[in-house]
């Protein structure tokens, strides 16, 4: 595996493939919080895993059908999504006349230029990032074709994005908005793409919603994952503009607007005052001291500045490219805004992903994705002279940026984060011996979320954990950082009740850290009252006591 979402996704995997779970149960029970963990993932990403793992079992048993699931179907999703770019370039270029080496040496820049999106798709490489990538060039696609069957395409592949997870949300809603504007603007054939794009995120929302998430789910509130408040708004809007599309066609750029203000006023009248608190966002379950703690020192939740100004510059480069590819096509695509306008509309969705990632690195993986395939219109439109007009404002444009980013890559007053003791507790302890671990007697751990899930692979179903890297393990995320980082005796007892075992990764001899808490002198290789060491091998950081509450302080 190669980060904690694929060892959850690879636990959550495991757990259906055994029969411990139902298809619509995504509780994991080794994962309590108190309360049993529920995953907020989707189970079309389980369903091809477990598909192939049940062909092999037979032949080669569970345990490596599974492994092997693990690193084919990847590899399969990697040929399906370099097709769906392959598409979109055919389109791009069906009327250049090139010859096929300069295609082909085009089609490879392209993939050179998108090459850390193929990450996504390594074997081992299970979580559902690669399936939100498929699916949104689906939906570029779609847009791009511009028609009655790429209405079609951009609303299955917006309903299944909205399934698999909530990341790409606001790609949907620009999609959609700009389906919208091409109508009220009257552009041809925006009715036909509107309604088409709105009739199927409709059926699909309520099709996909009751196979893979189930009636008891899409009638309940999950404001993290795709549940009831996202499948209304999914069929509202999408039967609205189904309407529009049809009834308005006729009237004029006024009275579609008044039909469209109703028509959105009707359905979030309807899903605003049922879900109220969906307004707060998928991490409103989050305390502050988790957030503090935790979420805000998590790399991918913070933007591109946020990383320069602590000293990190090498997505730079990165950015440059995709930011010069941004300017360029801009020119190019609008150029021709009126023989192909579904180029436009395409368009939008990669400068909001470029835009996006710029805020929030976790949408990196996107613009990487999807402004890269551009760079053929941008080639295109400079050889054919189309853009001789504007080579003044984009040379100066280009230059400005680049500028801009050699400034933020040299130029920058840096202000590089110290490395604090809570940092170390996202520490999985890769290269400890976890073998200490057979010898216990099945029971609760209180341990770093860091170590959650290695501690749940090692110890084979007889051990418990409350804190893993994910925003629904707040609860246990908040009664861990009390148990360790908490000075008042009482918290901790009162964290530590419910728990037998206590674990951590300790710092190699002469990195010691300063604290007075419990976390601060177990890492620094002391003890604690009232915990007794049960580690067999002192070579290994992994440091593993029971409790004895009786005299725990």
């Amino acid at each position: 595996m190669l980060d904690v979402d694929d060892r959850l996704r690879a636990l959550q995997i495991r757990l259906l493939a055994s029969g411990q779970v139902g298809w619509f149960d995504l509780s994991i029970p080794a994962v309590r919080l108190p309360e049993v963990y529920v995953s907020p993932w989707s189970r079309l990403v389980d369903l091809p895993y477990v598909s192939i793992s049940w062909m092999l079992a037979p032949f080669v048993g569970d345990s490596l059908a599974l492994r092997i699931a693990f690193s084919v179907w990847p590899l399969a999703m990697l040929v399906a999504f370099a097709m769906l770019v392959a598409v979109f370039l055919q389109r791009s270029m069906r009327e250049t006349g090139w010859k096929p080496l300069r295609t082909a040496l085009v089609v490879c820049l392209v993939a050179l230029v998108m090459a850390p999106a193929f990450r996504d798709f390594s074997p081992g490489r299970i979580d559902h990032h690669n399936w939100q990538l498929i699916a949104m060039v689906c939906l570029m696609t779609g847009l791009q074709r511009y028609d009655r069957m790429g209405g079609l395409i951009i609303g299955l592949s917006s309903a299944v994005s909205l399934l698999v997870g909530l990341e790409c949300l606001p790609f949907v809603v620009v999609a959609y908005g700009a389906l919208v504007l091409s109508w009220l603007a009257k552009m041809p054939r925006a009715e036909v793409v509107m309604g088409s794009a709105g009739g199927s995120i409709a059926a699909a929302s309520v099709l996909l919603g009751i196979i893979f998430v189930g009636p008891v789910g899409l009638a309940t509130a999950a404001c993290d994952s795709f549940s009831a408040p996202f499948a209304l708004a999914a069929l509202g809007f999408g039967l609205a503009l189904v309407a529009l599309g049809w009834w308005g066609a006729v009237h004029s750029v006024f009275r579609r607007m008044l039909l469209l203000a109703i028509a959105g006023v009707v359905v979030l009248t309807v899903v605003v005052p049922l879900y109220p608190e969906c307004l707060g966002g998928p991490y409103a379950m989050i305390e502050p001291v988790v957030r503090a703690s935790w979420l805000d020192r998590i790399p991918q939740e913070h933007g591109l500045v946020f990383q320069v100004w602590n000293g990190s510059t090498s997505l730079l480069p990165l950015f440059l490219v995709l930011s010069l590819i941004a300017v360029w096509a801009l020119a190019a695509t609008w150029k021709r805004r009126h023989e192909e306008p579904g180029q436009v509309l395409a368009f939008a969705i990669g400068v909001v992903a470029l835009v996006a990632a710029v805020v929030q690195l976790r949408y990196a993986r996107f613009s990487v994705s999807l402004m890269p395939l551009f760079l053929p219109v941008v080639l295109v439109a400079l050889l054919s002279g189309r853009l001789r007009p504007a080579w003044p404002i984009l040379s100066a444009s280009s230059a400005l940026i680049v500028v801009g980013i050699v400034f933020a890559a040299v130029g920058l007053n840096r202000n590089p984060a110290r490395f604090e003791l809570i940092d170390t507790m996202a520490d999985p302890c890769e290269h400890a011996d976890f073998s200490a671990l057979e010898t216990l007697a099945p029971g609760r751990v209180l341990a770093p979320h860091g170590l959650g899930l290695p501690l749940l692979e090692a110890g084979k179903g007889q051990l418990e954990v409350a804190a893993i890297p994910f925003h629904r393990a707040a609860p246990g995320l908040s009664t861990v950082f009390a148990a360790f980082l908490s000075g008042d005796p009482a918290v901790r007892r009162l964290a530590v009740q419910n728990f037998d075992y206590v674990a951590i990764c300790a710092l190699p001899a002469g990195h010691a850290l300063p604290g007075g808490e419990m976390y601060a002198a177990l890492i620094n290789g002391n003890g604690w009252p009232g915990l007794v060491e049960w580690s067999p091998d002192s070579l290994s950081p992994l440091r593993i006591f029971r409790i004895d509450h009786a005299h725990f302080r």
